[in-house]
């Protein structure tokens, strides 16, 4: 996805190198919302479920998982 963000503001910043349009920046706050909901997502796992990296890789070296 940042790929092809990259690539449209390369092709936009070509044809009008003072304006990028509208659809262009509302991609990038959808793209700063997932972002987002990601990292707390991944923060509840962490600290609610208690889901920690480090039990877990023991566990799959110890052939639990």
């Amino acid at each position: 996805m940042l790929a092809v963000l990259s690539g449209w503001r390369y092709v936009a910043r070509g044809r009008d190198p003072r304006r990028l349009p509208l659809s262009y920046l509302a991609a990038g706050g959808v793209l700063v919302v997932l972002v987002t909901v990601q990292v707390s997502l991944g923060n509840a796992l962490v600290w609610i479920y208690g889901l920690h990296t480090v039990p877990v890789v023991e566990a799959t070296r110890a052939g639990l998982v």
